[in-house]
Parts: structure tokens; sequence; C-alpha cells
């Protein structure tokens, strides 16, 4: 084989395996990109919170808190509340979304991974938004002053959550 032939084949090597990483990433977006705007066009869902308002009902009738101390935790539970509800109603439009592309035999089985990882996803950013807002409310009420000789009531659902990460 001439030099100018095995330099081509060389090249062509090279070439291939990148190019077809390059494609692999760019079907990986298009996948992403399809179901963005596949959840987007899902109607909204009417989501109720009775575990917020049991929540809040709890902090306002609270006899082992000063009032600014309620105030300071009604603040935080609201703007986790807030967070909260805007995170599980794009959960609910992505289980939806789900359902119909499980039920769809032309769906791309890399949109059914994309959407079942997203929420995944969204799961976790939801249970560390409401462990977060708890480690705010420890902060604001300190651990001292209610005296109270508890376990860590966080460290089981962070211990549940661990095995996500890796996904």
């Amino acid at each position: 084989m001439n030099m100018y032939k095995r330099n081509f084949v060389f090249a062509l090597m090279l070439a291939l395996p990148a190019s077809l990483s390059l494609s692999s990433c760019t079907h990986s977006a298009a996948v992403t990109e399809s179901v963005d705007l596949q959840v987007k066009a899902e109607p909204e869902v009417p989501t109720g919170t009775p575990g917020s308002t049991a929540s809040r009902k709890v902090i306002s009738e609270s006899q082992s808190i000063s009032p600014r101390q309620k105030t300071e935790l009604l603040t935080i539970h609201e703007k986790m509340a807030r967070e909260v509800a805007a995170i599980r109603n794009e959960m609910v439009k992505m289980q939806v979304l789900l359902f119909r592309k499980v039920l769809d035999p032309e769906a791309e089985e890399a949109e059914i991974k994309n959407i079942r990882s997203r929420l995944l996803g969204l799961d976790r950013k939801r249970t560390t938004r409401i462990l977060s807002a708890l480690d705010e409310a420890q902060n604001v009420i300190g651990v001292n002053e209610l005296k109270m000789d508890r376990p860590n009531t966080k460290q089981p659902l962070i211990d549940a959550l661990e095995p996500w990460k890796m996904m």
C-alpha cells in the first residue's frame, strides 16, 4: 500500500469514531430539545398541597417558638412551597409525557430514557429543596433552644437517595 493510501486509511480510522461520537452528542441534544418542547406542550395539571397546608398549620400553632420565629419559619415555608409546587408541576407533566411515550409504539427509546432520567432528577431536586428548607428552619429555631434530643431524621432520607446520585 502506498503512503497516501495508508495515510488516508489512518485518517479514516481516526475520524470515524470522532464523527460517531459527535453524531451521538447531536442526537442526544436533539432528543433533549424534542422532550423539552413536548413537556411544554403538556397542559398544566392542578396539584393539591395538603402536606403544605398541614405543615404551615403546625408552624402557626406551635407553642415552643416565638412570634418572630413563626414569621421567619412561615416565610421559609412559603418560599419552599412555591419552589416545590413548580417542581411538582414539571414532574406531573413529565409523568404524563412518559406514559404517552410508553404507550406509543413508535416512540424512541432515547426519549423515554431522557424523560426517566429527568424525572428522577426533578424528584431529587424537590427532595433536596425540602430538606434545605428544614435546615433553614433549624437555623431559625436553634438546635439548643428546643432542647429536643432526637435522632437525625433527615439522614435516612439522604441515605435512601444516595443510589440515585449515580444515575
